[in-house]
């Protein structure tokens, strides 16, 4: 439903996956995701900068995907300490699998 894509998060602590307003502040970002096992962060674009710096922050690099243009032609996907971020486009993600997705 409509409501349910629009929930504010409180506090995701326990919760194995989380989905969060991209124009949050670093510092309110770093906090939601603290607790979240896995997350997909969508429509980067100009706040891709402020994402990484909130991933690195939490010792997430080694673990996140960068993927740009997904199902398109153009297609693009790589490590997240790869990325330029003067490349970004707006239809970008980094997805973050969860521990027990890790080989």
């Amino acid at each position: 439903s409509s409501r349910r894509r629009h929930t504010r998060f409180r506090n995701v602590t326990g919760v194995q996956t989380c989905a969060l307003p991209i124009f949050l502040p670093e510092a309110e970002l770093e906090a939601r995701l603290s607790g979240a096992d896995a997350a997909a962060i969508m429509k980067l674009g100009a706040n891709f900068t402020k994402v990484r710096n909130v991933i690195q922050k939490l010792g997430l690099v080694d673990r996140a995907l960068y993927i740009e243009r997904a199902t398109m032609a153009n297609e693009r996907s790589l490590p997240l300490a790869e990325v330029d971020p003067v490349s970004v486009p707006y239809f970008a993600m980094i997805l973050v699998p969860g521990q027990k997705w890790q080989g």
